[in-house]
């Protein structure tokens, strides 16, 4: 004899026939879960139509070393380009710097460089660049000196170095050190002051960025011992997410940092002859692939 009741026909429709004690699941519920995998697939699909159109690498394969530098090269050049195109959303060139840092840069390249290489390029780096620390310490006490100023307020301006140096990616003549003045409101009045005050430190104006819209920035340059210095007066509310850039940058582990700026290294040594403005298209890429924040807030796009 059967130890219980037969299953219902909804029951066993249901999947649950074999434990016929188990209460059926109303329908409703059935309903609201199909419809919600509905709307998950379909938004699934909709995110990989509008963003399998534009790849500047297509499917990644990869090759010997020689060969996988030959595809980054080619890869840069259209990479930027699509970056100063406004028809193409930041969000697309975003996910695909993360896309080629993640499954080709890193693995396929930057973890290929002989490590005898690396350590050389490291060791004279560092010997060459030994008295940079000193000059941080320099020009970051300046600045601190022109923002205690009482038209300015410690309070409301932020002395923050953002430099390829503090995250251990500097390559020998062909990078800077860079600080931002960051005001609590940017405008002309304050921006002009700040410039004199920085002109008095024997600084001189390079060039002003964006001018007129909230990402505007001024900028002056020097050099200190040698080592050109940049400093650019900018909003501090719109600088926050290149900060956050840096400050990933600099967290990053130290090989990962070196064998990075060894990249860089290689590229402007080895290939800006023969692919003018390589380089600068790289650090778009390195900088695009470590940014955490919203793609239209970042500062040096378009």
């Amino acid at each position: 004899m059967n130890a219980y009741p037969p299953a219902s026909s909804k029951q066993a429709s249901l999947g649950f026939g074999l434990l016929g004690f188990i209460e059926p699941v109303p329908s409703p519920i059935i309903e609201g879960l199909g419809y919600l995998f509905f709307f998950v697939v379909l938004l699934g699909l909709l995110n990989y139509l509008i963003r399998r159109d534009w790849s500047a690498a297509g499917a990644i394969t990869y090759g010997s070393l020689d060969d996988d530098m030959t595809k980054l090269v080619d890869i840069l050049k259209p990479y930027y380009d699509n970056c100063k195109d406004p028809k193409i959303p930041m969000a697309k060139i975003f996910d695909e710097s993360h896309r080629l840092m993640r499954d080709f840069i890193l693995p396929s390249i930057v973890t290929k460089f002989p490590m005898e290489e690396v350590r050389a390029f490291e060791k004279k780096r560092d010997e060459a660049c030994a008295h940079w620390a000193h000059v941080l310490h320099l020009v970051k006490v300046e600045l601190e000196d022109i923002a205690r100023q009482p038209r300015f307020g410690m309070n409301d301006t932020w002395i923050r170095s953002m430099s390829s140096y503090q995250a251990k990616m500097h390559i020998l003549g062909h990078s800077d050190m860079d600080f931002g003045f960051l005001v609590r409101e940017f405008d002309q009045e304050v921006a002009e002051d700040v410039g004199q005050a920085l002109v008095k430190k024997g600084y001189a104006f390079k060039s002003r960025y964006s001018p007129g819209t909230k990402r505007e920035m001024l900028i002056y340059t020097k050099t200190v011992r040698g080592v050109p210095v940049e400093v650019k007066i900018r909003d501090k509310a719109m600088s926050l997410p290149v900060v956050r850039l840096h400050e990933t940058l600099e967290t990053l582990m130290a090989p990962l940092q070196t064998r990075l700026a060894y990249l860089k290294h290689v590229l402007q040594t080895k290939y800006e002859g023969s692919h003018p403005g390589i380089y600068t298209h790289f650090k778009y890429l390195l900088h695009h692939a470590y940014f955490k924040d919203d793609p239209d807030r970042f500062l040096f796009t378009r």
